[in-house]
């Protein structure tokens, strides 16, 4: 049977110490204010979240490289969609009904402020909360940095809104654990757009998303810049 109540919410709000003593993290990327759309009815169709620029609600987020303890932050401050041609966030997730379960699968893509990006695809499960909430709690697999020029050497994620890390050791496949959180009032009984989305991901070397999913990763969300 499709899960409702208030596991979702419980699930983000108690995730979060366990996933930040994971010593394999190599990045971590979060973004609020995506714009949501459901294109299908009756907990069958496509799930899409992509960057808003200004208007009542304005993506904002950023992309995280993990390493020997450090962390460097690539910044996509609210408006960034207005702001940068290349810079983006699209996500794209199926909903289906299976025997009374709702899974999705799709692919995310980042891209940054000169065309860089971090994609890779996603599997996982659709949870109804009360009050119209809806959480996807999936994994990531497959997921690598890729440079949009042809100089494989001192490549750099640089955000729209400033930072950058190094991304040349990091081109080799990455798994990790995936979630969006967002309130559509009907969930998907019937087609919808702009709903505000909120999605976090967690990326470790691979083979790991099926380690962190068996350790009941998921991830904590986090408001971002405005």
């Amino acid at each position: 049977m499709v899960r409702t109540g208030i596991c979702a919410i419980v699930a983000l709000g108690a995730a979060g110490t366990a996933v930040a003593g994971t010593s394999d993290l190599v990045a971590s990327f979060g973004f609020t204010d995506l714009n949501g759309s459901f294109i299908g009815s009756n907990n069958d169709g496509t799930f899409t979240a992509t960057a808003a620029g200004a208007g009542a609600a304005s993506t904002g987020g950023d992309v995280t490289r993990l390493a020997g303890g450090l962390s460097e932050t690539a910044e996509f401050d609210a408006d960034f969609a207005d702001d940068a041609d290349e810079a983006d966030v699209v996500i794209n997730i199926s909903v289906e009904d299976v025997a009374g379960d709702l899974v999705g699968s799709g692919t995310f893509e980042i891209s940054d402020a000169d065309g860089d990006t971090i994609s890779g695809e996603i599997e996982g499960e659709w949870i109804l909360g009360p009050f119209g909430f809806v959480f996807f709690n999936g994994t990531i697999t497959d997921a690598s940095f890729s440079s949009d020029g042809d100089d494989q050497e001192g490549l750099t994620f640089d955000g729209p809104s400033g930072g950058s890390f190094a991304f040349g050791d990091l081109l080799a496949s990455l798994d990790g654990a995936f979630s969006l959180l967002f309130n559509s009032g009907d969930a998907f009984t019937t087609s919808f757009e702009g709903v505000s989305v909120q999605g976090d991901g967690l990326l470790v070397p691979a083979p790991g998303a099926a380690a962190m999913a068996a350790a009941g990763l998921v991830i904590a969300t986090r408001r971002r810049r405005g």
